[in-house]
């Protein structure tokens, strides 16, 4: 979960941070056509995995959290509370995002010790 909350301006320090997250949890953009379209079209293997998968996946993040780097990350989930306080110009003065964020691959022993090392930035290995 994040927290956003406002202390002078609510669109500054709730809305403008919510819309960023949201933008870095969709995928870049979505296809026009159709699978069926693109499928009939496509040439060779590459025609038909663009059928299969014709969207631009989302982008990719990094965070720190208790000084640990987590990175490269998506978010595969997000909400967004629509009971959460307003300002009377009605945007939000808190907010608490729920997300699910996963890794882009597997972690192993040696990207564990990578991550909770003192003084490291470093996510999992490329």
């Amino acid at each position: 979960m994040a927290l956003f909350r406002a202390y002078a301006d609510p669109y500054k320090e709730v809305e403008q941070p919510f819309q960023q997250l949201m933008s870095w949890a969709l995928p870049k953009k979505l296809s026009s056509d159709s699978i069926i379209k693109r499928a009939a079209g496509a040439e060779g293997v590459t025609g038909y995995l663009k059928a299969l998968l014709p969207s631009q996946a989302p982008q990719l993040i990094g965070f720190q959290y208790k000084r640990r780097t987590y990175a490269p990350m998506v978010i595969e989930n997000i909400g967004e509370p629509l009971n959460s306080p307003v300002a009377s110009n009605g945007y939000y003065t808190e907010l608490l995002v729920p997300m699910t964020i996963a890794t882009l691959t597997a972690l192993d022993r040696d990207d564990i010790q990578r991550i909770a090392a003192p003084g490291t930035d470093v996510g999992p290995a490329a």
